[in-house]
């Protein structure tokens, strides 16, 4: 974990490890799942994956690690526009044949899983 939320820092080497565990609890992947008639993967799911190892090597502070996770097109983020891909929390989940009602309930899951236990 980053230095800001545990109180250790942390060395880049184990930014990945930690990253990839944040990621299993975002349910990241690169690809769609049983997707059989069109593109499997996600055309830029690495930005996400990216993202995670980037704010941990960075030392984000835990708040502003969530707020990007689900509202960064809503901040003033100025030139620097790689926090959007902090989005792919919310966006890189089962898409249930397009069931917006099913993805949505997912999207709750998630998040409420993730942040709450």
């Amino acid at each position: 974990m980053p230095k800001s939320w545990t109180g250790s820092s942390v060395r880049p080497a184990t930014a990945s490890v930690g990253a990839g565990t944040g990621s299993t609890v975002a349910r990241y992947a690169d690809t769609k799942g049983y997707v059989f008639e069109e593109e499997r993967r996600y055309a830029y799911a690495y930005t996400y994956r990216d993202y995670v190892i980037r704010a941990f090597n960075e030392d984000c502070p835990f708040n502003r690690f969530i707020i990007e996770q689900l509202a960064a097109d809503q901040l003033d983020l100025g030139n620097d526009k790689r926090p959007l891909a902090a989005l792919g929390f919310l966006t890189l989940g089962r898409r249930f044949l397009n069931n917006q009602a099913d993805i949505i309930d997912d999207r709750i899951d998630v998040l409420s899983r993730g942040l709450l236990g």
